[in-house]
């Protein structure tokens, strides 16, 4: 395999233009956009009316992601003095503990938490991203972690048993 300074070499001889893969991703990270703002709508909570903006990946499109925006001040750039804090959340989904209320993790309560904190600023964002992981895995069991008779089981994100073996 040829490293780069043979390649420029050769490049220089043949009259070729030289790329690197670290160029070419640089290029791409800063010229193309694989998330694109597909809807928006107003989402009235306990704690006020957020706007709600979603997002789909154009790589497949499964996966959305939401903002839920709060406050004009945030709507331009130009509403925030320099140097005035935003209030950000990025939330990552969780089904078991959202939706169903595990007691395993406190998804909900930091969800809850971070809107009415954003809604007393005044003016702030919460990220939810809905990626592949659902809050849980289906994970085939390992001989020797787990004494049980099934073969598979479902692991939450903060399962306190995943990393243990359980007592005998």
């Amino acid at each position: 395999m040829a490293r780069i300074p043979d390649l420029i070499a050769f490049c220089a001889t043949h009259g070729l233009k030289m790329l690197t893969v670290a160029s070419l991703i640089r290029y791409r990270l800063q010229h193309e956009r694989y998330i694109q703002r597909v809807a928006e709508s107003i989402l009235p909570t306990r704690y006020g009316d957020f706007r709600m903006i979603a997002y789909e990946s154009e790589m497949d499109g499964s996966e959305s992601h939401v903002a839920l925006v709060y406050g004009s001040r945030i709507d331009s750039p130009n509403n925030l003095a320099a140097g005035d804090p935003v209030l950000v959340r990025v939330h990552t989904h969780c089904l078991t503990g959202e939706v169903f209320g595990a007691t395993l993790c406190d998804c909900r309560a930091l969800l809850d938490n971070s809107l009415r904190l954003i809604a007393e600023a005044g003016h702030g964002a919460l990220i939810y991203l809905h990626n592949a992981s659902r809050g849980f895995s289906h994970r085939p069991q390992r001989a020797g972690l787990l004494r049980r008779d099934c073969s598979n089981r479902l692991v939450l994100h903060r399962d306190p048993t995943a990393t243990r073996a359980p007592a005998s």
